[in-house]
């Protein structure tokens, strides 16, 4: 998903603010559950993360606010398009 956002910017796609979001979960990292980040629509942020990840998101995106200096909305779900097909769930036995 990084590798994704950085060709995105590299097209001269994205915006500062989402450079710090993206930024945030990076520094992140696995340790905190966060697999990765990237634009999506719309210039918003989609999140890869473990479930109990979701705990932490409230602050990132609270630290983000405070960082770029602007208002940001958490959104959770899948995608309808997810919910018509469902969803994948991938189990390891061993830590990414």
């Amino acid at each position: 998903m990084y590798q994704s956002y950085i060709s995105y910017r590299a097209c001269g796609g994205g915006l500062k603010e989402a450079d710090c979001l993206v930024k945030l979960i990076h520094n992140a990292g696995t340790a905190a559950g966060f697999y990765g980040a990237r634009i999506g629509e719309g210039n918003t942020v989609v999140v890869l993360a473990r479930h109990d990840a979701a705990e932490t998101l409230p602050h990132m995106v609270d630290r983000y606010q405070q960082e770029a200096g602007c208002n940001a909305a958490l959104l959770a779900g899948a995608s309808p398009t997810a919910m018509a097909l469902g969803v994948l769930w991938l189990i390891h036995d061993t830590p990414l």
